[in-house]
């Protein structure tokens, strides 16, 4: 019982502390997508432009096909829903 109230309040703090203001990557990787015409165009080149490039060193591909899904939205929940999933599964599947 006590464990299932430590992940209920440590979902409700992640969840909260998700909806706050985009970071700076965070805005360059949703700022990338606006470039992108197709999501193969995001798996089969490194850039859109020779000195605009798409994947950067905190900007990974499928970051940037989930972004590019995703489109614009208003709520940054979206935009880092992902990691929350990556957080689960890491620890699920740890062994």
């Amino acid at each position: 019982m006590r464990v299932w109230a430590i992940l209920l309040v440590a979902a409700a703090v992640r969840i909260r502390g998700a909806k706050n203001d985009l970071w700076l990557d965070e805005i360059l990787a949703v700022d990338l997508t606006h470039c992108v015409t197709s999501p193969l165009h995001i798996v089969m080149t490194g850039n859109v432009e020779a000195n605009d490039p798409i994947h950067t060193e905190v900007n990974h591909p499928l970051y940037t096909l989930y972004l590019y899904e995703v489109g614009p939205r208003d709520n940054p929940l979206l935009y880092r829903i992902h990691r929350s999933w990556q957080a689960w599964a890491r620890w699920r599947w740890r062994g």
